[in-house]
């Protein structure tokens, strides 16, 4: 009897197998200042009636370790302070305790052994400041080498998404591009957006473009506020203070366009993606909530999500112009060839993560991606467009 795969139980290689690994708190309550931190750490293949899960505790000394090594890494990829070697090094000493102190000697050998498609990482929003991007396999190679993406989990309900059935074959999308009009590299991607039209003669694009002078907070939210886009992509300026996360911003002509505005933002339908490739655009603060009662948010990502966003890009560190061009343009490359999002975050890393190797660029391991990294197998961008 042939219920899945192929002949002989062997399954097809194209088959999916998306892998769940939720990282979870027992407890309601926001963590004390001091205590360790402690999860229920749960392993699933979907499709499989058995989930495994193990307990494990974040001693706060191994979190402090850890967010030295991050600020250590930020200054890296400002272009100060380390060396190359140490940056290497803080890369390697984060990817193995992120490893070893949630997934366990058990945890690894079990993911070791999956052949997956994608990896869903399903994490407490209280601990969504760890660079879970740069956590390794048992072979000490990065997880992300396959499509990985963040899946939040959160006490605030979610607003419910939009209806695929009903949505057109157009996909729209808004480009605000160099709004400080000192990017001289985003331009090129300006030019790869608008060349998605005749590279993919199957389907109906429709892109606008606030530019330099016009990308203005309000013009962007009459914009946003007047049609539907697909895929809302930023090109310009971020910016994130961990001691005031409800302060973060990308910089748009007439000022910063913050997360308490984003929450403000006025619009009929959230758009399925939005590619905020600026500074730190994927950065939260430890031990809170993705949005307070009080309607302030931890960040950008998370008042896009909060939105209805589906699907959020940023990176995790400073990124340099050039790299932030040639990561977009191996992403949008991918997107409309393999109506995956998915995918497409992940061809992205994968060149980038060659420029790691090669010198110390962080793009790859440092870029960030909220959402449904298996939608290759179930629902994705395609339905939409």
């Amino acid at each position: 009897m042939l219920l899945a795969g192929g002949r002989g139980g062997t399954r097809a290689p194209d088959q999916p197998r998306v892998v769940q690994l939720q990282i979870s708190r027992p407890r309601v309550a926001l963590p004390r200042r001091q205590e360790p931190l402690e999860f229920v750490v749960a392993m699933h293949v979907e499709g499989t009636p058995i989930t495994w899960q193990r307990q494990a505790t974040l001693g706060r000394d191994d979190e402090q370790r850890m967010l030295e090594a991050v600020a250590g890494l930020r200054r890296w990829s400002g272009g100060v302070g380390l060396t190359r070697r140490q940056a290497g090094a803080a890369v390697m000493d984060l990817g193995r305790t992120l490893r070893d102190a949630f997934l366990g000697t058990k945890g690894r050998r079990l993911l070791a052994d999956i052949d997956r498609t994608a990896l869903l990482l399903l994490v407490d929003e209280t601990v969504l400041h760890l660079p879970w991007e740069m956590m390794f396999d048992t072979d000490n190679a990065p997880l992300v080498l396959a499509p990985f993406g963040r899946v939040v989990t959160t006490r605030v309900a979610p607003p419910s998404g939009r209806d695929l059935s009903t949505e057109d074959p157009t996909v729209r999308i808004l480009a605000v591009e160099n709004p400080t009009d000192d990017l001289a590299a985003s331009e090129r991607v300006m030019e790869i957006i608008h060349g998605l039209r005749p590279a993919n003669p199957d389907l109906d694009i429709e892109v606008t473009t606030l530019a330099r002078r016009h990308a203005t907070r309000r013009r962007f939210a009459q914009t946003v506020r007047a049609q539907d886009f697909d895929i809302v992509h930023f090109a310009g300026h971020g910016r994130f203070d961990a001691d005031r996360p409800s302060d973060s911003a990308v910089l748009l002509a007439d000022g910063p366009l913050s997360d308490e505005q984003v929450l403000k933002l006025r619009w009929k339908q959230p758009p399925f993606v939005v590619w905020n490739s600026s500074c730190e655009s994927a950065r939260v603060a430890p031990g809170t909530r993705i949005v307070s009662n009080a309607r302030r948010s931890n960040g950008l990502a998370s008042a896009f999500l909060s939105r209805g966003v589906e699907a959020y890009l940023g990176h995790y560190f400073f990124v340099e112009d050039t790299a932030a061009a040639q990561f977009s343009e191996a992403f949008y490359t991918t997107l409309l060839r393999d109506r995956n999002v998915g995918r497409a975050v992940q061809e992205a890393r994968r060149h980038a993560i060659d420029r790691f190797a090669a010198d110390g660029d962080l793009t790859g391991l440092g870029a960030v991606f909220f959402g449904d990294a298996g939608t290759a197998q179930r629902r994705d961008l395609a339905t939409a467009s």
